[in-house]
């Protein structure tokens, strides 16, 4: 099992070299790492070369900044394993034999997509929080494709980001998914166009990846109003489920997208005072997206917005994820 690792580059000096100690560390010997320079203007790029010349199995492509998803293709792109994952360069995996253990579930199961868990970590305050349930094998091992995306949807197992996946390269060819480039919330698109696409998905209930979380620089840190309209495009985009044909998992792709708007809500909720009338006058153009769900959680903020309004409701459920954040959390 040969594995290609993409990681886009940029501004991550402090962090970079924990990164990619990380994955040349790892005791399996059959990958590539194939890390993207996005026109980074610190001494990431050096670094990047250094790692290249001292290690065979490391590749760098310099190319100008383009953003993100553009580095992400451009390494998927230029990947040669048959298995694709992707790295943030702020962040680290955990486990040494992360991808002796894949290979071997791989190869057990066939799958298209293997998902594993994340945990999230607070440098700051020296806190973590496994960031997604254990899996639920009776359904994963009938390796039914609409029962699996209807058990992954409906449980709220989707992956928590796409770090957290292990895809077959050819469902990434053949099926032509590429990342939007100039976009930003780029990864609920993404990642619900490798689910659907998946005949084959399986799991491991491992703890494989450390989210840094609260980096000045990073873009969760710093989401704006461009994040805002990027995700109410993908709500827009998945709300009637395109190309869904099973009913039951249209309706679950139906019930993500108005999760993805209560998530804009969050965001919005998160906001200064200045810009939420901003913010609320873009989500007023996709409230519809909460009309047919069904989950009983998104029944009460469609509830609340017509109640309460939209401004409201989004500040109120940006402090509940704060308290909920903040309630599993914990040392290390």
């Amino acid at each position: 099992m040969y594995f290609s690792i993409v990681v886009p580059v940029y501004s991550v000096e402090p962090y970079l070299r924990k990164c990619v100690d990380s994955i040349l560390n790892q005791t399996a010997q059959e990958y590539e790492l194939v890390l993207v320079d996005d026109g980074s203007p610190d001494g990431s790029p050096a670094i990047c070369d250094a790692y290249a010349k001292a290690d065979a199995r490391v590749r760098v492509i310099h190319q100008e900044n383009k953003g993100v998803s553009a580095a992400r293709n451009a390494g998927i792109h230029a990947a040669t394993g048959d298995y694709v994952l992707l790295l943030d360069s702020d962040d680290f995996w955990i486990e040494k034999d992360m991808l002796t253990e894949l290979a071997e579930l791989l190869k057990k199961t066939e799958a298209d997509t293997l998902l594993f868990r994340v945990k999230a970590w607070s440098e700051s305050e020296d806190t973590v929080r496994i960031k997604n349930a254990p899996f639920d094998y009776s359904v994963l091992d009938r390796f039914e494709q609409n029962a699996t995306l209807h058990y992954i949807f409906s449980q709220r197992q989707f992956p928590v980001g796409v770090y957290a996946v292990c895809i077959r390269r050819s469902l990434l060819t053949g099926h032509r998914i590429d990342f939007i480039e100039g976009v930003k919330s780029e990864d609920y698109d993404w990642l619900l166009s490798v689910l659907l696409s998946s005949s084959r998905i399986y799991a491991s209930d491992r703890v494989y990846y450390t989210y840094r979380m609260g980096r000045p620089a990073s873009a969760t840190h710093n989401i704006d109003l461009k994040h805002l309209k990027d995700l109410l495009a993908t709500v827009s985009k998945w709300e009637r489920a395109p190309g869904v044909m099973d009913e039951t998992v249209k309706q679950d792709v139906r019930n993500y997208a108005a999760y993805l708007y209560s998530t804009a809500l969050v965001i919005s909720g998160g906001f200064a005072k200045e810009l939420r009338g901003q913010a609320v006058s873009q989500l007023k153009q996709y409230r519809s997206a909460l009309d047919g769900a069904q989950w009983r959680e998104l029944k009460l903020i469609r509830v609340s917005a017509l109640v309460f309004g939209l401004r409201f409701t989004a500040v109120v459920l940006q402090k509940l994820y704060q308290r909920k954040l903040k309630r599993e959390m914990k040392k290390t």
